[in-house]
């Protein structure tokens, strides 16, 4: 197709959804005529009507399956397939024009491999300029206030004193897509030999770093020693940082009643009542059924819709605590806590089975990310986590 489209029709179920598309295509010099159909059924009419009125490409829904090439040569005007949602075709528009649509498949489809790139450049963008806020920047890198986009924290568990060891793993999880590494400490090491890894890895390792030692006093003397984010501390605990930490990030987690939102809630009002503002809070994600996901879920709602925030799950305790694929309970453990509202996703690689989550949840993390951004489902968006299966 010669790219020589100055008047564009676009056929949708509704029109009142493509004002912002129409408002785009017309701030880049296009004249957009709108027709309305309800389905692919009543396609033929409304085309022949844009036809009608000089359209010299008709856009329909990328979701209407065709084949849409006889109508094209019986009106003399291209009939094709946008995406699957006007954002994302704005979008593709802006890059390659209407030459890349196609009358067979969606325009996600038709883009081929430049799909992969749209995806890249759009999550650099997203990461650098969060659309719904940065509540604040940690080693440099913004923090979302929700998302998109969603940050991938990987932890790491020292079994041994060998800090090149130690230093090595967290070099790999970078690797795999980690913007943050925490350290934990599970008891494998004494304590000794935990704080000079932690020190090791605050002098030589690439920011930003975190540390989960598992109690709150701890947690604060890993802030003190100079990590970006210190994990695990209470609500209790938020009186007890000092002024000269304000400037770290803390990850604060619920003592265990029923509500943990509310918990969460009022510890981080307290925090900013004394200057704290860097605080993230994380509900914790539990299994089905103690007390199962959703009800975790549905906490980390409730604080998103009441801005509070940023928020952070792990998945560890969903997909360590299932017997399937990790890229399967990942990719959707990932999507439902996005919808949610969480900007930080923690995993572990802890059994043998989880190695290699990190860089699933990367994926992951930005599937969703892309899939809310653009407001379509998490399929054909330039990157997926198909390990073993194929689509057609």
């Amino acid at each position: 197709m010669r790219e020589e489209v100055r008047r564009v029709g676009l056929i949708t179920p509704t029109p009142e959804k493509l004002c912002g598309l129409k408002g785009l295509l017309e701030s880049m010099g296009y004249e957009v005529l709108l027709e309305q159909a309800s389905s692919p059924a009543e396609a033929r009419g409304a085309a022949e009507s844009l036809a009608s009125q000089g359209a010299d490409i008709i856009v329909l829904p990328g979701s209407w399956i065709g084949p849409w090439e006889p109508l094209s040569r019986e009106l003399g005007v291209p009939v094709v397939r946008g995406a699957w949602s006007p954002k994302l075709l704005a979008a593709i528009v802006e890059r390659w024009g209407f030459k890349v649509l196609s009358s067979s498949v969606e325009a996600e489809k038709a883009l081929g491999y430049d799909m992969a790139r749209l995806a890249v450049e759009e999550l650099g963008v997203l990461r650098e300029r969060p659309p719904r806020g940065e509540a604040f920047r940690v080693g440099g890198m913004a923090v979302p206030r929700l998302p998109p986009p969603i940050l991938v924290v990987s932890e790491v568990y020292p079994s041994t004193c060998d800090v090149d060891r130690v230093l090595g793993e967290i070099s790999w999880r970078r690797l795999e897509g980690a913007d943050i590494v925490a350290i934990g400490w599970d008891g494998s090491v004494d304590l000794d030999c935990y704080w000079s890894i932690v020190k090791h890895a605050i002098d030589k390792a690439q920011p930003p770093l975190a540390a989960d030692p598992g109690r709150p006093k701890l947690a604060l003397k890993a802030a003190s020693l100079g990590v970006d984010v210190s994990m695990s501390i209470t609500p209790r605990f938020v009186d007890e940082i000092p002024g000269e930490l304000r400037d770290k990030a803390f990850v604060v987690v619920p003592e265990g009643g029923d509500r943990p939102s509310k918990e969460l809630e009022v510890a981080y009002r307290k925090g900013l009542s004394r200057g704290l503002s860097r605080l993230i809070l994380d509900p914790i994600a539990f299994p089905t059924p103690y007390p199962g996901l959703l009800e975790r879920l549905m906490e980390a709602r409730r604080l998103a819709e009441a801005h509070i925030g940023p928020i952070m799950m792990g998945a560890n305790n969903v997909v360590e605590l299932m017997d399937a694929d990790t890229e399967g309970s990942l990719g959707v453990t990932v999507s439902l806590m996005a919808e949610a509202g969480v900007s930080l996703v923690l995993v572990g690689e802890v059994s043998r089975k989880a190695r290699g989550a990190t860089w699933e949840a990367r994926i992951a993390a930005d599937m969703a990310s892309l899939s809310l951004y653009w407001e379509k489902p998490p399929k054909d968006l330039g990157l997926d986590l198909l390990l073993y299966k194929e689509k057609s």
